[in-house]
């Protein structure tokens, strides 16, 4: 099974979509699980929201892998597989060039 199932065409089509998920869909992700440990372990700030990027990140991965193990096909492995793509490179580079 290649990584994206269907044609260029249909990724550019879902373009939109997918980074409405990959910008605001992990903003709200790294936003609740920085204010989660805030509050439960009582970090700073600062710490809470490097542990909550990449935790946001890695969401789709094991959504991916179910994905493939049933034969998912069409769309929505389409948005999830790309979304996942973009959100890598929406979290972990802005975190590597600050550790660099």
């Amino acid at each position: 099974m290649t990584i994206l199932p269907r044609p260029k065409s249909e990724g550019r089509r879902n373009l939109p979509v997918i980074l409405v998920l990959a910008s605001l869909g992990v903003a709200l992700s790294a936003g609740v699980t920085a204010v989660g440990m805030h509050w439960l372990a009582h970090w700073d700030w600062l710490s809470c929201t490097v542990f909550g990027i990449p935790i946001a990140a890695t969401d789709p991965v094991s959504v991916i892998a179910t994905f493939r193990k049933s034969g998912a096909r069409g769309r929505l492995l389409l948005l999830v597989v790309a979304f996942s793509v973009f959100v890598q490179g929406l979290t972990i580079t802005p975190l590597l060039r600050r550790a660099g």
